[in-house]
């Protein structure tokens, strides 16, 4: 269920919460700037790798269970507890997802705020209410309690072998988004993206003019402007580094998912390469040695991202 973030007539949604840390993500958690692969093509197949893990590591239950032990400790339940024994108090009708958990409802209803219950409540309930609020959102103010919870997490994701700054980022996305809503859970597997610097770095200012020349045929006048715009173009990008393309991960991305399953389930499920290889390869006699280079193939590519 959504825990409104003021007393606001309008709705905090489930697609609300998660445009915002959507936005978040975009902003701390850059694909290109902090992925060291030698080629495009590397960075490639780190982003597909990397979204077919988050997908499989949300779903697992020791990583939310540990997401849920944060979650909490915060002052959530609190709050929610406290708000439902006002609005009981006042006898105040409550929309369909008043119910702690309701992410259903909150989901297809869009109605997961109890904003306009708040708004039948009289004053000074309401001014109780949003003072108690504002002592559940200065929680996350608390340096010491921020610092306690990033280094929990890093503790977490460095056992399981995997400590990276950008797992860490998104494991505390998801414990925010669930600290407003149950059951929140990792959303963004077609959004992941690679800016590489030529598309983002700023161009330096310059101006480009071309005159046909008097009597010049189309020919010449063409093959004069390639060579000057291709002049041009080396002249205000030669202080922004491009990446060799290297070779496209396109025709593998089968591949390179199986390989980040054989990965996620020998070092995070905990299942052996021999029982990995029987199931994946039944009958097929011993294909250790596939399972092997597959998660070696898989770890390292895991590794080009900060």
């Amino acid at each position: 269920m959504n825990i409104a973030t003021g007393l606001k007539a309008r709705a905090t949604s489930y697609l609300e919460v998660s445009s915002v840390l959507e936005e978040w993500r975009q902003e701390t958690i850059p694909e290109r700037d902090n992925l060291y692969g030698g080629t495009s093509g590397d960075n490639q197949a780190h982003v597909i790798v990397r979204a077919t893990f988050l997908d499989l590591l949300f779903r697992d239950e020791s990583v939310n269970t540990f997401i849920q032990t944060l979650v909490d400790s915060t002052p959530r339940d609190e709050y929610l507890h406290h708000l439902e024994a006002v609005l009981d108090e006042q006898d105040a009708p409550r929309p369909l997802a008043a119910n702690i958990g309701d992410t259903k409802i909150t989901f297809n209803h869009g109605l997961g705020e109890l904003s306009n219950s708040l708004n039948l409540l009289p004053a000074d309930d309401q001014y109780h209410l949003s003072e108690f609020l504002n002592e559940f959102t200065a929680f996350f103010d608390n340096d010491h309690v921020i610092n306690k919870i990033v280094l929990d997490t890093w503790n977490f994701i460095t056992q399981l072998g995997f400590p990276y700054k950008w797992i860490l980022l998104e494991i505390l996305t998801i414990y925010m988004g669930r600290c407003f809503i149950d059951g929140y859970t990792w959303t963004f597997l077609g959004n992941l993206e690679i800016e590489d610097n030529e598309e983002t770095a700023a161009l330096p200012e310059g101006k480009f003019n071309f005159e046909v020349l008097p009597g010049e045929t189309v020919h010449d006048g063409i093959t004069r402007l390639r060579s000057e715009v291709s002049e041009f173009e080396e002249e205000i990008t030669r202080f922004v580094e491009k990446l060799p393309n290297g070779k496209s991960p396109n025709k593998n991305i089968a591949s390179l998912r199986k390989y980040t399953q054989w990965l996620f389930l020998h070092k995070v499920a905990g299942q052996s390469i021999r029982s990995i290889s029987t199931k994946s390869f039944p009958g097929e006699g011993d294909r250790r040695k596939d399972i092997y280079n597959g998660i070696k193939r898989a770890e390292h590519i895991l590794s080009l991202g900060s």
